[in-house]
């Protein structure tokens, strides 16, 4: 399904398609970008990686977000992490 999104001029536009990742997950897709969202209860889980990029590789830029708190944190400032061991990184 496309989706759209509010710019900064508060008009809308394609921002990629949304695919269904698996139970708890989102694949957003944009032309030279991949975001994964995981919302997995306590923390929601944001991934950031090159279109194509497989889950399994140490190219993924993630964030940790606290859906208490919303407290927002990463377990690096590179893009080197791996999207498969999300919930077991040290954020900080």
């Amino acid at each position: 399904m496309k989706i759209a999104g509010d710019d900064q001029n508060g008009q809308w536009k394609d921002v990629g398609v949304l695919y269904r990742y698996n139970k708890s997950c989102l694949l957003i897709s944009k032309p030279v970008e991949t975001k994964l969202l995981d919302d997995a209860g306590a923390y929601l889980y944001t991934g950031y990686a090159i279109r194509g990029s497989a889950t399994s590789g140490a190219v993924w830029l993630i964030y940790r977000t606290d859906t208490t708190t919303g407290s927002k944190k990463t377990a690096s400032v590179s893009f080197n992490q791996i999207w498969d061991n999300r919930t077991s990184l040290t954020y900080a």
